[in-house]
């Protein structure tokens, strides 16, 4: 029963990580200027980030999700607006190499600047509590759910660090001037992302 459970866990964090949204593209580029340990550490933020959203969801944290959906246009907004701006970002950034900084102070920024980014859209709380509505994770106990969330845990740290290690290997084959088109494709990206979050609210 608690594999089981984990195993849905893993299903709903593939659901949630797999589809190509901003954390992804943020996730291969820093895996391409800055190399696969910040990779990694995107990893983990997102992965961090994921499970707060899935912990509001599966404790059912009534209050919390109910403002989520009483105010998700305006959430949406502020989403759209902010990836919207990172994607400016991007584009009007050095697409050089990055130095390869290492130290532990530089990966836990990479860490808690994914966990703010990922948080930052609210879209992610909004389908982990309907899919944990759909598999009835509500009626189950606190054990349970902490499994489930494990689970979200583990998928999207795993699928994340597979991308991270694909654009790492991908990252010997591409010249700087190859580098500088993925970065404005990046940028280009994760801007037209930003603008679909704000025009689906009209």
């Amino acid at each position: 029963m608690h594999l089981l459970l984990f195993l849905k866990g893993i299903a709903v964090g593939l659901i949630i990580s797999i589809p190509i949204g901003p954390m992804a593209i943020i996730c291969i580029r820093r895996s391409l200027q800055q190399g696969f340990l910040h990779g990694f550490a995107t990893s983990i933020g997102i992965a961090i980030g994921d499970c707060i959203y899935a912990s509001l969801a599966g404790f059912s944290v009534d209050f919390v999700t109910e403002q989520v959906k009483e105010h998700q246009h305006f959430l949406h907004l502020f989403g759209g607006i902010v990836i919207l701006i990172l994607g400016i970002i991007f584009i009007l950034s050095d697409s050089q190499e990055s130095p390869k900084i290492n130290h532990a102070a530089s990966l836990i920024k990479t860490i808690y600047t994914a966990i703010l980014l990922t948080i930052s859209n609210p879209v992610n709380l909004l389908a982990f509590v309907a899919l944990f509505s759909w598999i009835k994770v509500t009626e189950t106990n606190i054990v349970d759910t902490m499994l489930m969330v494990s689970g979200v845990f583990v998928s999207a740290i795993v699928w994340f660090t597979i991308l991270s290690l694909t654009a790492v290997l991908l990252r010997t084959k591409l010249t700087p001037k190859m580098l500088h088109r993925m970065n404005k494709i990046t940028g280009a990206l994760i801007i037209l992302l930003g603008i679909g979050m704000i025009f689906n609210l009209f």
